[in-house]
C-alpha cells in the first residue's frame, strides 16, 4: 500500500494571494493577539483554527469557533488531515493550502 507523500512545509495563501508561512508544529488562527495568524475580520473567533503537524501530515482542527471553519466546503467536526490545494474557510476568510 502505497503512503502518503510526508509534507513538511505549509503555507496559508490567501483569496488575494498573500502567502503565509506556517512555523512550528502548531499554529493557531484568530483574533487574540497571541495568535500566529490574525486575519482582519470580525467574524473570526479569538482562537478560531488550529493547525498541527504530526508524523502522519498536517492536520486542522476547530478550536470551537462561533462561525465555524469549513475543509473543502464541509463543516470540521473533528481534526481532518490537510492535503495539497485543499481549501479552508475561518469563518469568512478563504485560505488555500501549499504544502511542499
Amino acid at each position: 500500500m502505497p503512503q502518503a507523500p510526508k509534507y513538511v512545509a505549509l503555507t496559508l495563501v490567501t483569496a488575494a494571494g498573500q502567502e503565509i508561512p506556517v512555523t512550528g508544529t502548531s499554529f493557531t488562527i484568530g483574533r487574540q493577539f497571541d495568535c500566529h495568524y490574525r486575519p482582519d475580520s470580525v467574524q473570526i473567533s479569538r482562537r478560531h483554527t488550529l493547525l498541527i503537524h504530526e508524523p502522519e501530515g498536517w492536520f486542522a482542527e476547530d478550536m470551537g469557533s462561533a462561525m465555524g471553519t469549513f475543509h473543502n466546503q464541509r463543516p470540521l467536526t473533528d481534526r481532518q488531515r490537510l492535503a495539497d490545494g485543499d481549501e479552508l474557510m475561518v469563518a469568512d476568510v478563504k485560505l488555500r493550502i501549499r504544502l511542499r
